[in-house]
C-alpha cells in the first residue's frame, strides 16, 4: 500500500465515515510526504480541517489513520495554515 494512488481508494471508500466520526470538513494527502521507504518506516502527511477547533479528536484520527493505512502518519491541522502556507503546498496536496 505505498502508492498514492492505493492511499486516495481506501481514504475515498470511508470519506463519509470518516467525516463524521472525527469532526472533520477537510481530509488530504501531501503527496511530498510518500517516499520509497518500507512501509512500516515511511510516514505520510495527511491535511485535516476539524469544523470545531475547541475540541478536535486530533490524537484518535491520526491513530485511526495509521492503523488503517499501515503506515505513520502525520497531521498537519489546515484550520493553523497561512493562506501563503497553503499556496506553497497547493500542487502537493491531493484532496478527497
Amino acid at each position: 500500500m505505498n502508492s498514492l494512488e492505493d492511499l486516495l481508494i481506501i481514504l475515498k471508500g470511508l470519506k463519509q465515515e470518516i467525516f463524521k466520526q472525527f469532526d472533520i470538513t477537510y481530509l488530504a494527502i501531501l503527496e511530498s510526504s510518500l517516499s520509497d521507504e518500507p512501509v512500516l518506516t515511511a510516514g505520510v502527511g495527511v491535511v485535516v480541517e476539524f469544523d470545531d477547533l475547541s475540541s478536535p479528536k486530533f490524537i484518535e484520527l491520526q491513530d485511526y489513520l495509521t492503523n488503517l493505512l499501515g503506515r505513520s502518519v502525520h497531521l498537519i491541522v489546515k484550520n493553523g495554515m497561512s493562506e501563503e502556507m497553503l499556496g506553497r503546498m497547493n500542487s502537493d496536496i491531493h484532496v478527497l
